[in-house]
């Protein structure tokens, strides 16, 4: 059938109408999404060169501004750009984890996948490291399955202490078995994470193997391995092996009577958990055998104070996280001290700084360090056997110690962790020490607070060093405090008051 032109038009115009309501918001939503891509790569060119022109700055609070505009472009190119700029250079904490947290904000399935193979690819470790922090925040098979790879194959003790760190917090219970074998890794700082890791997994299956690593661990380490073992059984032992070996084998026989803790759990000691008493400074145990202790003498701590006999023994009971039965370090501090010949802070210092270093067990190792505005190391810088002609020179420079001017706190820090080397960030990964005493009467005066801090957690976030610190003050300084909760330390508020 023919159809009439003027028919023909009225066709395609009753066409045209039929579709218009379909047809036209599609366009227009078309259109909408091109002008919005368009915004958007518009303010992401932006937000890079705002970040390139900012991170160029010496000061770090306008670096950390400066990575956090990307933080709304981890679809787009911010990630890679974070990646090979930011965390394989950044020496300042703040400015790295905001970096670490926008990588780990991204949903992009192809970035996730590129994070996989830088992860397991032969970047320097530094990148590497960051990048495995920020899977912390990634759920995604490919990251579990990239934890997997490094808890296998990893070489690097850097990365791989990151990996099974990571894999604890993320509570990947699946992978025990992977972790279980990391317990005999050479680098004390693998061994920490891999105990952490069984510790945050609370399975019965990693008790056995933390036991088994407690008879042959020394040192700092013995603690943490206790404190993994009361978070997976809810008892405590102490670091007594054989009291934890026997519990272990005994407790399915008899489920309603299981050994009740001793009511002050020895110490012990590899080989068997033999009981050893800890040395204390200031009320701290000191269960490191690898200690560094540092003290202020800054012109400040000639400040003359009152002391109390009692409250000075009192203060300088044991303090930490075992319940201590009879304690006897106060006789032995009474007995040690001539508590009426301290008249100032420096005084005071002095005598428990002594104290601690007459009652270290040979087998432990250490070194001090005072400070004002210059640093003094006693043996160079290095640690030393506790032997007893050892002990009597470290006393004998103790007792020789007087005060200067300045407080350079920031300096003292940085000699600490650089006794092994430059740091954590070279070759020379291994630390001298495990556990650093900072003791000091004020906030520092040779660099801002809260930018040592940030320098303190840079170095310290893979060489795990435990900051305990000692505030002899008449009132509490957030410096002080922050450094020892930021490092896994005690914060001892040593409370005195100043001679009228």
């Amino acid at each position: 059938m023919l159809i009439r032109p003027r028919a023909a038009v009225v066709a395609v115009v009753l066409l045209l109408f039929t579709f218009a309501p379909a047809w036209t918001p599609v366009r227009a939503d078309r259109a909408a999404d091109r002008k919005a891509e368009k915004e958007r790569k518009k303010a992401w060119e932006e937000a890079k060169e705002a970040f390139e022109k900012g991170y160029r700055s010496e000061d770090p609070k306008v670096r950390r501004e400066a990575v956090r505009k990307l933080a709304d472009f981890t679809d787009m190119g911010a990630v890679e750009l974070l990646v090979e700029n930011v965390v394989g250079k950044e020496r300042n904490y703040g400015v790295l984890d905001s970096a670490i947290r926008i990588i780990g904000a991204t949903k992009d399935p192809a970035i996730i996948s590129w994070l996989v193979k830088t992860a397991k690819g032969k970047k320097k470790w530094l990148e590497r490291t960051a990048v495995v922090e920020a899977f912390a925040r990634i759920d995604d098979p490919g990251v579990t399955g990239a934890l997997v790879h490094l808890l296998k194959k990893e070489e690097d003790s850097r990365v791989l202490a990151m990996a099974l760190a990571i894999t604890g917090e993320k509570g990947l219970r699946e992978q025990i078995d992977l972790v279980i074998p990391h317990l005999e890794h050479e680098d004390w700082q693998v061994r920490l994470a891999a105990i952490e890791a069984l510790g945050s997994f609370k399975e019965e299956k990693g008790v056995i193997h933390l036991i088994d690593r407690l008879m042959n661990e020394r040192g700092r380490l013995r603690h943490d391995i206790q404190i993994a073992l009361k978070k997976i059984t809810g008892k405590d032992f102490g670091r007594d092996a054989n009291a934890w070996r026997k519990w272990f084998h005994e407790k399915d026989e008899k489920p309603e009577g299981d050994p009740k803790p001793p009511e002050n759990p020895p110490a012990g000691k590899g080989g068997g958990g033999s009981v050893v008493k800890e040395p204390t400074y200031f009320g701290i145990k000191v269960v490191s055998d690898r200690v560094l202790f540092i003290i202020d003498v800054s012109k400040s701590m000639k400040t003359a104070i009152d002391i109390d006999k009692m409250k000075l023994m009192r203060d300088a009971a044991t303090t930490g996280d075992e319940k201590d039965g009879e304690n006897k370090d106060d006789e032995k501090f009474e007995s040690t001290i001539q508590w009426w010949k301290i008249k100032d802070r420096l005084d005071l210092a002095k005598a428990h700084l002594a104290f601690v270093i007459k009652n270290l067990r040979a087998d432990q190792q250490f070194e001090m360090v005072s400070f004002s505005e210059k640093i003094t190391p006693w043996n160079g810088g290095k640690v030393i056997k506790a032997k007893t002609r050892n002990k009597l020179r470290a006393v004998n420079w103790i007792e020789e110690l007087d005060v200067e001017e300045a407080t350079a706190a920031g300096a003292a820090l940085d000699f600490a962790f650089e006794m092994a080397g430059p740091g954590a960030a070279d070759k020379n990964y291994r630390s001298g020490v495990d556990t650093i005493f900072f003791l000091s009467d004020g906030a520092p005066s040779d660099r801002n607070s809260d930018e040592i801090l940030e320098e303190v957690r840079m170095r310290n976030r893979l060489r795990k060093i435990r900051i305990h610190v000692i505030a002899i003050l008449n009132f509490s300084t957030p410096f002080l405090r922050k450094l020892a909760e930021q490092n896994g330390g005690v914060y001892k508020f040593f409370k005195v008051e100043n001679k009228e």
